[in-house]
């Protein structure tokens, strides 16, 4: 099949605000594409990140540090709620039990509880952009455009690694063992303990 060459084009007004969806189309206008619908948000020029969360919901960030939190409504998926979250976007966001986990190009890791919506929590990590985010057992691992990644702890930070051979750390996962598990821009998958 094709591309669409009519994903971006104008369909009669100001893509702001016009219900332009995620993904491939416009949402309700679109003959039934399934896209999710900004609302009165606004279209953001890009959706760098997105993860799925045990509730049902979606959360994304946009290219302006801004949260985007989405709910499926009837064959749609749409933004319920948004918070401006960094400065500058947002390039990992993970879940782990209730708390959402948001990187970004500033440098710091927010931790929002879910139940509430609002942010607990605010770790700077300096000039780097965070990549990757995870936390196990009261612990944070953070993966940065530098190739450092960091354990934090109680608001100690320690540094495991300086590189991950080149480039960005793109992947990181912590393990119920203690294991660490990274991929980065020098095509390896490493395991730390």
């Amino acid at each position: 099949m094709p591309p669409r060459a009519d994903v971006h084009a104008d369909r009669g007004g100001s893509r702001e605000g016009s219900g332009v969806g995620a993904g491939e189309g416009a949402g309700e206008r679109d003959g039934g594409n399934k896209g999710g619908i900004f609302g009165n948000e606004g279209r953001p020029k890009a959706v760098p990140v997105i993860t799925w969360c045990e509730n049902g919901k979606a959360y994304s960030g946009d290219n302006l540090g801004k949260l985007w939190v989405w709910e499926q409504e009837g064959t749609y998926t749409k933004a319920i709620k948004t918070m401006k979250l960094h400065e500058g976007f947002i390039s990992a966001l993970k879940v782990v039990d209730g708390v959402l986990y948001s990187g970004a190009k500033d440098g710091k890791v927010n931790c929002i509880d879910l139940g509430s919506m609002s942010v607990t929590n605010t770790v700077d990590f300096g000039s780097q952009i965070i990549r990757a985010v995870d936390s196990f057992g009261g612990k944070m691992i953070v993966g940065q455009r530098d190739g450092t990644i960091t354990i934090e702890e109680s608001g100690s930070k320690r540094d495991i690694m300086k590189s991950h051979h080149e480039g960005e750390v793109w992947g990181l996962d912590q393990c119920a063992d203690g294991t660490v598990v990274t991929s980065a821009d020098d095509n390896k998958v490493m395991m730390w303990d």
